[in-house]
């Protein structure tokens, strides 16, 4: 890309895409599912629900349940619709019933209802930080249902609300002699974006056969945005302010805005910052004048099919610095995957970018944040990028065959060092 694309990728790159900043209310309530009984046959051992992109399992442990038609002998109020989650088909068992949710949620609600003939009902619901009730008891509601003259429809909800991020929930009601014996409806979670996370450093050496090399970068999560930095020193031969600017602009445009995360119901866009500096550098670039065959910490200024690729180059080398493979023959493929060479890809022949590329960062990110994340395509437009060529192998060195280089922070920590050392020496030579 040229120079004069510069001002449409910087407009690009700091454009996000949709993402839910506010907190998101769920009910799930059973409607769209079939109804198992009556007869009561214990059909379901797990239930799978899914509702703007929030995922919830109900599970049974030991045991069996049913979603009941609320029509004939069965009809209930008419906040409780067509269908309820009922455990009648073991109602003596006193297993409860646990929901794990893909995304935490703050708050949980659920409607618990009986017929009124029998004992009171007591009913409890506990909130856990950690999956199938396991982890830290966040909070427990407790509640009952008396008992009433004839056979009414008697309901209770109980709610748990806590600042901490709920992942499962235990439920479970009835009486001494039939522990689990309500009816269970309108399971309503509140759910909340990923809180703001400090920048996090990740370094790690790669390594595919003679070669091996330092990936480093920083995430940070903040804004509703999760942001990669890379901070790069360029050392040689100057490449001028223009040829700078196309760099930057052109890997954080070829970059950003591609995947956004998913979290449930919430999105949040990618965007990549790379800074150019002096000191306290990730990775440190020697700069060429002139062409030549490219690797990640040698740049060149020309390239021998003009001035449009650099940019897609620099992108390509900027992969290997998140600690990308090639994906062409005879460069530093992946040796832990088969195919491990692939066509119309960045990391091939310049092609676009590819959701694979992002894995190690999402999972980083859920690292970070305790969330189970996943990838999906930004609502943005691709970039406009130039046609892939299958000549980039002939004129790419690959990644490094030795560490990285050293940052100016321990060449300067070294300098110090050797003051101190030299001081020292004088000192005693003057005794």
């Amino acid at each position: 890309m040229t120079l004069r694309g510069l001002v449409s990728a910087a407009l690009l790159i700091f454009l996000p895409s949709v993402a839910s900043a506010s907190p998101v209310t769920i009910t799930f309530d059973f409607e769209d599912l079939a109804a198992t009984a009556l007869p009561r046959s214990g059909a379901l051992s797990i239930l799978s629900l899914s509702k703007s992109g929030l995922k919830a399992d109900i599970t049974r442990p030991s045991g069996r349940f049913d979603v009941i038609a609320n029509v004939g002998s069965q009809t209930k109020p008419s906040a409780y619709g067509l269908r309820s989650l009922d455990p009648f088909v073991q109602e003596s068992a006193a297993t409860p019933f646990v929901v794990n949710f893909t995304t935490p949620v703050r708050s949980v609600a659920v409607d618990m209802g009986d017929y009124g003939q029998d004992s009171p009902d007591t009913l409890t619901v506990r909130a856990y930080s950690g999956p199938n009730a396991t982890g830290t008891l966040i909070g427990t509601a407790t509640g009952s249902l008396p008992t009433l003259q004839g056979n009414p429809f008697n309901s209770r909800r109980l709610q748990v609300t806590s600042n901490s991020d709920i992942k499962s929930l235990q439920m479970i009601g009835g009486t001494p002699s039939f522990p689990n014996s309500v009816f269970y409806d309108n399971l309503t979670v509140t759910a909340h974006p990923i809180a703001s996370i400090p920048s996090n450093t990740f370094n790690t050496v790669v390594r595919s056969g003679e070669f091996e090399w330092n990936s480093r970068y920083r995430l940070e999560f903040s804004s509703e945005q999760l942001r990669v930095t890379v901070r790069i020193r360029l050392r040689g031969d100057d490449p001028g302010a223009d040829l700078r600017a196309l760099w930057e602009a052109g890997i954080e445009r070829i970059w950003s805005n591609r995947f956004d995360v998913v979290d449930g119901p919430f999105r949040y866009p990618m965007l990549f910052d790379v800074q150019f500096v002096t000191f306290f550098a990730d990775h440190v670039v020697s700069v060429h004048s002139g062409d030549g065959r490219s690797d990640m910490l040698n740049w060149f200024t020309e390239s021998n099919w003009g001035p449009v690729y650099l940019d897609e180059i620099a992108a390509h080398e900027f992969g290997h610095m998140l600690g990308l493979f090639d994906e062409y023959a005879g460069g530093a493929v992946n040796p832990d995957i088969s195919p491990n060479t692939f066509t119309n890809a960045l990391m091939a022949d310049l092609g676009a970018v590819q959701e694979r590329y992002y894995d190690q960062i999402l999972r980083n990110l859920g690292n970070m944040s305790g969330r189970d994340l996943s990838l999906g395509q930004s609502p943005l437009p691709p970039p406009v990028t130039d046609p892939p060529t299958e000549l980039f192998a002939q004129h790419h060195a690959g990644p490094p065959r030795v560490p990285n280089a050293p940052s100016m922070y321990l060449l300067l920590l070294a300098a110090v060092m050797l003051v101190v050392r030299a001081r020292g020496r004088n000192t005693r030579l003057r005794q």
